[in-house]
């Protein structure tokens, strides 16, 4: 009896070392996870692979129906537990690996006996090393908040972001606000996608030209960079009277309910229609929204907008530079007239601005502007502001925002105004 008992030890014995050792149920593949990036430096790759076993012979790969072997040799090992399990640290070069390698890989390791005992899968990405913008999209505005669109070319996308910048006078930048945005799904074989996100006007404090930084980059430490400039303006309860900054729709114009629907809290939107004179007004109304509301607005037009709480203006920047014929404005006599100005620019250079084909012919008598609510109206012949202790030269108007001006005292009907001139 005691002799069956040591013959039933041993044999149990021998059972637990076989199975100890049975390399179907001691092969682990560690890493690498689901996602892996393999980065294409010049042409060739380093895919680096860690398993757990023992009497490991080779390691087989297979992606896109190509097969690849990994020889012991080109693997290191450490002991796990002695005599029994060894982690191996695997290497995988392979030249020339591009975007159509990203795919499920197919992995097995075999033992001594050439037995396949074990086999995962993966999903791999291969990465370029470099991440390309391509030319963002112009925004869109709705009730003052922009969403943002930059078309990203890169197969493993991580940052995603817009820095709202100050120019200093110096030319240097202030960080004010950073929007985190998001990418949208990419495939295996994708290498482009979307870094999209919104821009909240209620974040943003500087007045005037901001530059939107476009910040994305991948997996690898990569980044890219694109600016896009626009316009920020506060509009306040009641009217207010800016210069509308885009003009996106073909042909250089925005309909005026479109610049309505982009303001939050914006009902009514009119426009002075300076080719009858000042007694023409076109108004959008949102009460009564099938009237005049494809009305063309051109950017730098003067524009009066009536708000029912304090509000923002945001928009693309496509006032008009030296080039454009909007630059120019006509302006009649002997009236007001709503005028959008397209540089920063003191009262008093408004005033003093002069008539297009003269050195001499300053013409406008009296500026006003509205000012967080209240009206400021400045005149040339004393120099002073009504309402206020500054003369007009301190008081800056910044770019996007708009002004009334008053002729008096003219034989012309009008007079046209470069308004590339009004500038501080």
């Amino acid at each position: 009896m005691k002799k069956l008992n040591i013959i039933i030890l041993l044999s149990l014995f021998l059972l637990a070392s076989v199975l100890a050792y049975d390399p179907i149920n001691s092969l682990v593949l560690t890493s690498t996870a689901d996602g892996t990036i393999i980065n294409e430096s010049f042409d060739f790759a380093i895919l680096n692979w860690t398993f757990l076993g023992y009497n490991v012979s080779q390691m087989d790969l297979s992606y896109n129906g190509t097969n690849s072997t990994i020889a012991m040799t080109n693997c290191s090992n450490t002991t796990i537990i002695s005599g029994e399990r060894l982690k191996y640290f695997c290497s995988f070069n392979k030249t020339g690996l591009g975007a159509a390698y990203a795919n499920t890989w197919y992995i097995t390791i075999n033992d001594t006996d050439d037995t396949r005992v074990t086999s995962e899968t993966r999903t791999i990405r291969i990465d370029n090393g470099k991440t390309q913008i391509g030319t963002p999209k112009n925004w869109t505005a709705s009730d003052s908040v922009l969403s943002y669109n930059v078309t990203v070319t890169d197969t493993t996308p991580s940052i995603c972001e817009a820095q709202i910048l100050e120019v200093n006078a110096s030319g240097s930048y202030n960080n004010l606000y950073t929007s985190t945005g998001t990418y949208g799904t990419i495939g295996a074989y994708d290498t482009s996608s979307y870094c999209t996100g919104t821009i909240d006007a209620s974040s943003l404090t500087y007045e005037g030209n901001f530059i939107s930084q476009y910040k994305v980059g991948d997996m690898l430490g990569n980044t890219n960079y694109t600016n896009q400039s626009g316009i920020f303006t506060k509009v306040y309860e009641g009217w207010n009277i800016i210069a509308w900054a885009d003009a996106a729709s073909t042909g250089g114009t925005q309909e005026i309910y479109e610049i309505c629907d982009a303001i939050e809290y914006c009902d009514i939107a009119t426009w002075q229609n300076n080719s009858n004179g000042s007694s023409s007004f076109i108004t959008y109304d949102t009460t009564t929204p099938s009237v005049n509301n494809d009305t063309a607005i051109t950017a730098g037009d003067g524009l009066l907008i009536h708000v029912t709480a304090d509000s923002y203006v945001v928009s693309n920047d496509k006032l008009p530079n030296l080039d454009d014929a909007d630059r120019f404005v006509t302006l009649y006599n002997n009236t007001w007239n709503a005028m959008g100005l397209i540089e920063n620019a003191n009262l008093s250079t408004v005033y003093n601005a002069v008539e297009n084909g003269t050195t001499t012919g300053k013409n406008i008598s009296m500026v006003s502007w509205n000012n967080q609510g209240t009206w400021v109206t400045c005149q040339k012949s004393n120099g002073l502001c009504g309402g206020t202790a500054s003369a007009a030269s301190d008081v800056l108007v910044k770019q996007g925002q708009g002004v009334w001006v008053l002729i008096e005292d003219m034989s012309a009907t009008s007079i046209v105004i470069n308004r590339t001139g009004i500038s501080s």
